[in-house]
């Protein structure tokens, strides 16, 4: 009787993932004056999950890369020293070593770091081969040699083309 006259508890809201707490300390520990309602609403999570999450990054339990400079001014930085290679290699790294460090993580969200590490490496190889064959169906090639000969390597399939390439030009 007296719970029904009271108030009634609420649900609680689902545990934030490592990776998850991760990005929501980082995001609130590098703008300290937006509220954590605020992070929440960008996060989809509570104000204290938000605030256990800062808590954690400043116990030092979470690993944050402080910003100095305003986002769009660290982009452009990068964007302009570093090229599209080096940042997809980067980034395939660091998605492994989260990997590597949270063994916790669900099954669910494993696959789907790995799926986004295998793209990366798609891409990467696509960018190689158009960068070293000159065409922009390298990707398309590529696949075509392996299908025929699944044990190609990188270089032999751009070996290939341009042995290819280089007959055709002679028969025009």
């Amino acid at each position: 009787m007296e719970k029904e006259r009271g108030k009634k508890r609420s649900k609680r809201s689902a545990r934030l993932s490592p990776t998850m707490q991760q990005e929501v300390a980082e995001y609130a520990i590098n703008r300290p004056k937006e509220i954590d309602r605020d992070v929440a609403l960008r996060f989809g999570c509570t104000p204290a999950q938000v605030r256990y999450a800062r808590e954690k990054a400043e116990r030092g339990e979470i690993v944050v890369s402080r910003e100095i400079v305003s986002d769009e001014l660290r982009v452009s930085s990068r964007m302009a020293t570093t090229d599209r290679e080096t940042m997809l290699t980067n980034q395939a790294h660091r998605i492994l070593a989260q990997l590597e460090e949270s063994p916790e993580m669900p099954v669910k969200e494993r696959a789907w770091a790995m799926d986004k590490v295998v793209r990366i490496e798609e891409t990467l190889q696509s960018m190689r081969l158009v960068g070293k064959t000159g065409n922009a169906n390298a990707a398309i090639i590529f696949h075509l040699v392996r299908s025929i000969l699944p044990n190609a390597t990188e270089q032999e399939v751009i070996d290939l083309y341009v042995s290819a390439e280089n007959e055709w030009s002679k028969l025009r």
